[in-house]
């Protein structure tokens, strides 16, 4: 059976996207050559010498196609290509607005509405995440305020109790104090 390779780049495949294929390539092809230059049959519990050498092959091979796969795998969960194709229509209109500026030609407003730059992109960000965080400082000083409340509605509570204990403790102070001086006449 033929090898396939599972990463053969499509031809709209984004430049970077295509490099880290071939960097990953490049790995596995060292990382094969070192695994072939080790016994591979020491580790193989065949008693038939005539097949360690292409099950060895085989093993190599298989687990090359599983990295490649997994590989593949991760780049679609994360949805690298994609993120590859926009980083590489953000970069050439960069530098075709830079061309046309040194050319004293006016920039063309691209295609898209919304950020237009990767500055704009950077933005963007920022400010949602200063929102984002404006948002839960507002949450957490309002959790504040209602704890500060409830403290102090404890205070004035334990406030009036002791005031009132130490009334009582007054009056009773009070009260003996009299006594005593009675029973001494």
């Amino acid at each position: 059976m033929a090898y396939v390779n599972p990463m053969a780049a499509t031809g709209v495949e984004p430049k970077r996207m295509q490099l880290l294929r071939a960097i990953l390539r490049k790995a596995l092809d060292a990382s094969v050559s070192e695994a072939s230059a080790l016994e591979m049959t020491d580790y193989l519990p065949l008693t038939n010498t005539d097949f360690q050498d292409e099950v060895g092959v085989q093993v190599i091979q298989n687990i090359r196609h599983r990295v490649e796969v997994q590989f593949d795998a991760l780049c679609s969960q994360y949805g690298l290509c994609e993120k590859f194709a926009e980083l590489e229509t953000l970069m050439a209109w960069e530098e075709q607005s830079h061309l046309r500026q040194e050319a004293g030609i006016q920039a063309m407003t691209p295609q898209r509405v919304e950020a237009q730059t990767p500055q704009d992109l950077l933005t963007l960000e920022r400010l949602r995440l200063i929102r984002q965080e404006k948002k839960r400082l507002e949450l957490q000083l309002q959790e504040i305020h209602v704890s500060n409340t409830q403290l102090e509605k404890s205070i004035a509570e334990s406030h009036a109790r002791g005031s009132g204990m130490l009334s009582e403790m007054e009056a009773r102070l009070d009260t003996i104090s009299r006594a005593s001086q009675v029973s001494m006449t």
